[in-house]
């Protein structure tokens, strides 16, 4: 039990060595490879070694790490696992076509979510902030005459 602990905080510490990093993510405990793929020191090398591994937990914490490669999601996107893809359809930092893409995902509540996310990220009554339109209205609002009376 003492080891397992240890393991755990240690693979969740971003100051940990590289090495011992490595050393977790092949660890028996899928709670300590969950820890090193949360882990935002664990690195592309390591989330591309985590990303494949056979835990949903694992896989999404993969998806979930701020220093996961736009690539690494592209392949999540299509994972076997529901709560994989709802996961990735709730963050609103990935791509916003990956997002359209699982707005059309076979499980209604991954597109569900998805839909929601894309939602969040650009509201349907509002011009994307940097379409043209937005963008001749902030132009206008910088020019245009002020009325100090």
């Amino acid at each position: 039990m003492y080891i397992t602990l240890r393991n755990y905080f240690l693979a969740g510490n971003p100051a940990a060595p590289l090495d011992q990093l490595w050393k977790l993510a092949v660890d028996a405990d899928e709670s300590v490879r969950r820890r090193v793929a949360e882990n935002p020191a664990a690195g592309e090398h390591l989330l591309r070694l985590l990303y494949i591994d056979q835990s949903a937990d694992v896989r999404i914490a993969v998806a979930e790490n701020p220093s996961c490669p736009q690539d690494l999601i592209q392949h999540l996107v299509n994972d076997k696992n529901d709560d994989v893809r709802f996961a990735i359809a709730e963050n609103p930092n990935v791509a916003l076509e990956v997002l359209a893409a699982l707005s059309e995902d076979e499980n209604p509540f991954v597109s569900e979510r998805a839909k929601r996310t894309i939602s969040r990220i650009e509201p349907p009554d509002r011009e994307p902030a940097d379409s043209p339109a937005a963008l001749l209205s902030i132009i206008r609002d910088c020019i245009a005459p002020t009325n100090s009376g």
